[in-house]
């Protein structure tokens, strides 16, 4: 999960979903029932952006207040549906953008794509828990103590994924880049 987002509510929201954006084509996907409210952000199924995903069950999406403050020594690039990278998801979220799942520009070459974010090389692994209804979740973490002996891929797809019905499986860049997928 990522940090939480103050917002204007005076609530915490989860900054680890997605926002509103138009994918550079100014042209605003509906968000469920319909466009949010200039301090709301879109939380776009797998964060589409909007746009229709084949074999998805369920094109959800919801308006979520838009945070209005974000922790700043937090930073994990992100990329959002409207072109630009922004240091965090929750500074995406208070721009009214959501997250893009197809990337960005990379913003170094110390970092690697995970999904619509960037880890940094050899300090975290990409961990992807791949839902079947948009509920793909996509974190940057540190390794795991438990795989400190062996490499790092031979001892990831031997710890159990957080859902018991998913099944491990790593893919290892060879410079430092280490994504952990848990999907059916």
């Amino acid at each position: 999960m990522w940090p939480a987002c103050v917002t204007a509510q005076g609530g915490a929201g989860d900054a680890g979903s997605g926002g509103a954006a138009d994918g550079g084509s100014g042209v605003v996907p509906p968000c469920g029932d319909g466009p949010c409210a200039k301090d709301e952000y879109c939380d776009y199924a797998y964060q589409s952006c909007g746009a229709y995903v084949a074999d998805v069950q369920e094109d959800y999406a919801g308006c979520h207040p838009r945070p209005t403050s974000c922790n700043t020594t937090v930073v994990h690039p992100a990329c959002g549906c409207d072109g630009q990278r922004y240091p965090s998801p929750c500074e995406a979220y208070a721009a009214g953008v959501d997250l893009d799942r197809q990337g960005c520009a990379s913003p170094g070459p110390e970092w690697f794509a995970c999904g619509p974010l960037f880890c940094r090389r050899h300090a975290e692994l990409c961990h992807i828990e791949a839902g079947d209804v948009g509920d793909w979740t996509w974190n940057c973490v540190g390794p795991t103590a438990m795989c400190a002996a062996d490499p790092v891929c031979d001892c990831l797809v031997k710890l159990p994924c957080y859902e018991p019905s998913f099944l491990p499986s790593c893919k290892d860049d060879g410079q430092g880049g280490i994504v952990w997928l848990c999907a059916f």
